[in-house]
């Protein structure tokens, strides 16, 4: 028996935590077809690649209503191509590596002439462009032009991120890190001189890959180095902090930030990206990186009861998963 509900083509890279989130509740008024394209680096898996893209869009282009695409770059160009040839919408989802290019980093969809060109193409031809900061968004005109953009931020699950533990006097961040670019793009070093600056307080680091500890240099007798962990790990970690540090050199919104808040963080960030969003007027935020000023600001926070309640609060105000859910259904209807 055929289905009544719209078919849609899920476009991805990586099936992360937020992409999955997304996959899962489009399936609950959909009928969701996933078309993974992960493009290599290589010649021969990005040509394999695009080869196994191109046949899987012509095999479904003409059974489903709209493409949903997360990130614009290599793998957006195709979708972007067959939604023109058909008249089929895509929805594109920019995440922050997509609108960007840190030159010192050599980071970002704009770090090549023809991955910018793919990224700038999938953006114009978009039916929407689904930012999930309104700084990203901000970010892809500058890059694409007078195109279309409905800022849709990432949403949590409050019942996943219930507070209760008792606090700890410690400053937590989290980064998958794996190589040095990494490492100065999440600012790590950032904190690991905040560490420094602050050794009544513990640090603690989790997500650096063996082999990469090396390039910290010294480390401070306060800080903790910790390797990649489960995500319930991490919100076990999220409920002990006192604080959660978000000091990137480029940033989307930082889900982190945002499920760290859930569980009564305070915030502590540099106004880059979406991390003033996500933070809202919670915590302590620099316009630009300070590690003495951050310190003094540390210590001198008043009332940091209210500021813990307040972070959780400002996330289900503006974050909630339901809000992102109906709204996405709501546009591709």
């Amino acid at each position: 028996m055929k289905s009544d509900r719209p078919r849609i083509l899920f476009i991805y890279k990586d099936f992360s935590h937020f992409v999955k989130k997304d996959y899962e509740s489009l399936g609950r008024s959909f009928q969701v077809v996933p078309i993974r394209s992960p493009f290599g680096k290589s010649g021969a898996d990005f040509f394999f690649a695009g080869a196994k893209q191109f046949f899987l869009l012509a095999r479904h282009i003409w059974k489903c209503d709209a493409l949903f695409c997360w990130f614009a770059d290599y793998h957006s160009l195709l979708p972007a191509l067959f939604s023109r040839l058909s008249s089929k919408p895509l929805f594109l989802v920019l995440g922050g590596y997509d609108v960007t290019h840190v030159e010192s980093l050599d980071y970002g969809s704009f770090n090549k002439k023809f991955r910018g060109f793919c990224a700038r193409y999938s953006m114009r031809h978009a039916r929407m462009n689904l930012p999930v900061a309104e700084a990203l968004g901000i970010e892809a005109r500058k890059r694409a032009g007078d195109i279309h953009v409905t800022v849709l931020p990432t949403g949590y699950d409050p019942a996943l991120y219930l507070p209760g533990e008792a606090k700890e006097e410690m400053i937590l961040t989290v980064s998958i890190t794996d190589s040095r670019q990494r490492y100065l793009l999440k600012g790590i070093d950032r904190f690991v001189e905040l560490a420094g600056c602050l050794p009544e307080l513990r640090f603690v680091v989790i997500g650096i890959e063996p082999g990469v500890e090396s390039q910290i240099g010294f480390i401070p007798g306060n800080l903790v180095v910790l390797p990649p962990l489960d995500h319930a790990d991490l919100v076990g970690w999220y409920g002990k902090a006192r604080y959660y540090a978000q000091f990137s050199r480029s940033e989307g919104l930082p889900n982190a930030v945002c499920e760290a808040m859930l569980r009564n963080c305070i915030p502590l960030g540099i106004r880059v990206g979406g991390i003033p969003e996500a933070m809202g007027s919670v915590g302590i935020l620099l316009d630009a990186w300070d590690a003495e000023q951050m310190a003094e600001k540390v210590r001198s926070l008043p009332d940091v009861a209210s500021h813990s309640q307040w972070a959780r609060e400002h996330i289900l105000q503006h974050f909630q998963i339901d809000r992102r859910e109906q709204a996405l259904e709501k546009l591709i209807r």
